[in-house]
């Protein structure tokens, strides 16, 4: 089965009818200006205009309007919402900060807290009630479906887990017209998921640069003719502000075919939509430092996902590589240039667990604690060690439960 990959945010108008026709794979341009090259492209897209390029902050929605049959021509807005919820960004130079909050129709509270921060190269993930911290060396948006970077035209401002820039310039394009200032540019990934896909980029070139909309559509099993999947991300209107124009609403639509083992038994739909609520342009006296730093108080359980490497605010027991260390003292903070020293004067270490450090599944875990039998020279460390071991296996399976909440949090549509 094909499933459309996180960094698929895409935009452009569905190519081919609900039908699921595939992108026409024509190698000839039908130009009427001269053809852009995928690395002038890639340039454009990762060039956001003067407001967005500066400080700011702002608040948007992001409702899912569920699915239907793809035969189902009813309008859209008599959909009852399905989820919605509001990010929040905040930036600061290459900083980030958001929150996305999880809205409730009801009067009940709010049942869902999610911060992140890109700082000095790395991405936090923590959830308000869950004792953890997640870190990671790439970025992914945080809103449910994944374009909240691409809404706020800021895909390439962090170092993110996917970009459109950096997809077209790896594809290869196989068909680009440019009418009226307009263009559409069809490009294909050479292997994507060992499935293949291709795309389809639509923008204004004229009088400025501006994003419209992007398309992909999925394959399956090497078949190019018929597409399994498709999403499109299209920006509907525009805000004005300060001269400039920056995405004021956006739909999310996607197509699927019938899929019996989904109880899906006919081809269907979905429509997301992202709405922004409010823009504010920051100085840097109106910015809030505190923002781009996560805090981890005692007790908070760490994964670092740059360094396989996991710890617990206030404890001794460092989980690194495979190998769990015993140090001379808690460790209150990310251990940070200080981890070689940390680990060369550990008072004691358990060695690498190979099934742990390839794997790092729950099964594989329990095996290798199972697996462990003190020898009588053991005996009298064996106490402190199998609580470290416990622990160390709860952090673990913690650290890889976030790492793939925060990069699976987007959903195909």
């Amino acid at each position: 089965m094909y499933v459309v990959a996180p960094w698929c945010a895409v935009v452009g108008a569905v190519v081919g009818e609900a039908d699921g026709a595939a992108v026409d794979s024509a190698q000839e341009s039908s130009s009427t200006e001269s053809p852009i090259s995928a690395d002038r492209l890639a340039d454009l897209l990762s060039n956001p205009n003067d407001v967005l390029r500066g400080d700011f902050e702002t608040t948007f929605e992001v409702c899912s309007l569920g699915r239907k049959p793809a035969t189902d021509n009813s309008p859209w807005e008599s959909a009852k919402r399905e989820t919605s919820e509001s990010i929040r960004f905040v930036t600061a130079g290459k900083r980030l900060y958001s929150l996305r909050t999880r809205l409730s129709d009801s009067d009940a509270p709010t049942r869902y807290l999610q911060e992140n921060v890109w700082a000095d190269g790395t991405w936090t993930h923590r959830v308000q009630g869950e004792a953890s911290v997640s870190l990671l060396s790439e970025a992914t948006s945080p809103d449910p479906w994944g374009y909240g970077f691409i809404f706020n035209e800021i895909d390439g401002r962090c170092t993110p887990w996917s970009e459109i820039a950096r997809e077209v310039r790896a594809g290869r394009c196989i068909a680009q017209s440019i009418v009226d200032g307009v263009l559409n540019y069809r490009f294909e990934a050479m292997e994507a998921l060992g499935k293949g896909a291709r795309f389809e980029v639509q923008a204004a070139l004229a009088p400025n640069f501006r994003f419209i909309s992007y398309t992909i559509e999925g394959f399956v099993d090497g078949d190019r003719e018929q597409p399994r999947v498709r999403e499109t991300y299209t920006v509907r209107s525009w805000k004005e502000i300060d001269g400039c124009f920056i995405p004021d609403t956006a739909d999310l639509q996607g197509w699927s075919m019938a899929d019996p083992t989904r109880q899906r038994p006919v081809p269907t739909k979905g429509m997301k939509t992202y709405h922004r609520t409010d823009f504010k342009r920051l100085t840097p006296e109106e910015i809030d430092e505190s923002l781009f730093v996560t805090p981890m108080p005692l007790g908070t359980s760490v994964w670092d996902d740059r360094l396989n490497m996991s710890f617990k605010i206030g404890t001794p027991l460092l989980y690194l590589e495979g190998v769990l260390y015993e140090l001379k003292e808690p460790l209150m903070e990310h251990p940070g240039d200080r981890l070689s020293e940390l680990v060369r004067t550990a008072v004691n270490r358990r060695g690498s667990l190979p099934e742990v450090a390839d794997a790092r599944l729950p099964g594989a875990l329990a095996r290798a604690a199972a697996a462990e039998k003190p020898s009588p020279n053991e005996a009298p460390l064996r106490g402190a060690f199998v609580v470290a071991l416990s622990t160390a296996i709860a952090l673990v399976v913690a650290g890889v439960f976030l790492l793939r909440r925060g990069r699976g949090a987007r959903a195909t549509i």
